[in-house]
């Protein structure tokens, strides 16, 4: 069995056709960041409401995470249980999961809750750098 269909299993998560292709692309793409239309578009197989469905099962599992930026929110593999940092390009406008950041939520006044909590830095990747 294969280590799309292990993850999916071990979240108690049945194997679909949708499910495994999307997670698929995730762990093809290591730590780069799809906005839903990203998604969609490549998926073109599915209809909409199953790539939306898909992505939210594989986000209340814990498979992927999300992060919003400028552009809207982004899904991504979740290789970390901890809160990570992002990198969002500004020439070619990718965002990116650094595993290496680590990001405590704030501490916050009595009878507040955090709900989500996201560090994206900006600036210009590797890839944008070298050109």
């Amino acid at each position: 069995m294969n280590e799309t269909r292990e993850r999916l299993k071990s979240q108690g998560l049945r194997i679909t056709p949708c499910r495994e292709a999307l997670l698929d692309f995730f762990y093809a793409h290591g730590g780069a960041a799809f906005s839903f239309a990203d998604v969609e578009k490549k998926f073109v197989e599915f209809d909409r409401a199953t790539v939306f469905r898909t992505l939210k099962t594989l986000l209340e599992s814990g498979l992927v995470h999300k992060t919003t930026d400028d552009d809207g929110v982004r899904y991504a593999l979740t290789r970390l249980a901890e809160t990570h940092a992002h990198f969002k390009c500004t020439e070619c406008g990718t965002t990116t999961c650094i595993d290496s950041v680590v990001v405590r939520p704030p501490v916050l006044p009595e009878g507040f809750f955090v709900e989500h909590f996201d560090f994206v830095a900006t600036g210009t990747c590797g890839q944008c750098t070298r050109r």
